[in-house]
């Protein structure tokens, strides 16, 4: 989850924070981009801010462009901190928070099976034949 708020910028309309819950967003004046900007300075320009073990890498898109990370030029890729100001162009946003997404499923597949099995009670043949088969993979794969 990367969290921004947009602190500056010449498109009204973006200075708002932004929540997103994925590990990678873009930022730039392509309208592909997840922050779309209408800053006449970026000059098609992309940044790229990527989440992993609770990190932020921001990478620009093109290395002869510059961008700024709390007041100091930038070109390439840097490794931010939470309340690093990334300035892009004539727009200055605040990173607020940053969070890799880990998102386990817990399935309860017994439950599952006793359902499927209550609703069509012929699925419990079909059950009982899966898990002779695992079976019989599992003792050949330990042999």
């Amino acid at each position: 989850m990367i969290k921004l708020k947009v602190l500056k910028s010449p498109d009204i309309e973006k200075l708002v924070p932004f929540t997103f819950n994925f590990d990678q967003i873009k930022i730039g004046s392509k309208k592909s981009c997840d922050i779309y900007l209408k800053d006449m300075a970026i000059k098609k320009q992309v940044l790229t801010l990527k989440v992993k073990d609770d990190r932020v890498l921001v990478t620009g898109e093109n290395s002869e462009l510059f961008y700024k990370i709390n007041g100091k030029k930038i070109s390439g890729s840097k490794l931010l901190r939470v309340g690093d100001l990334i300035t892009i162009g004539e727009t200055q946003l605040l990173l607020e928070s940053a969070k890799e997404n880990w998102n386990p499923i817990t399935v309860n597949f017994e439950e599952k099976i006793s359902n499927a099995i209550n609703e069509t009670p012929e699925m419990k043949e079909i059950f009982d034949l899966l898990e002779k088969e695992v079976i019989i993979a599992g003792k050949e794969k330990d042999a």
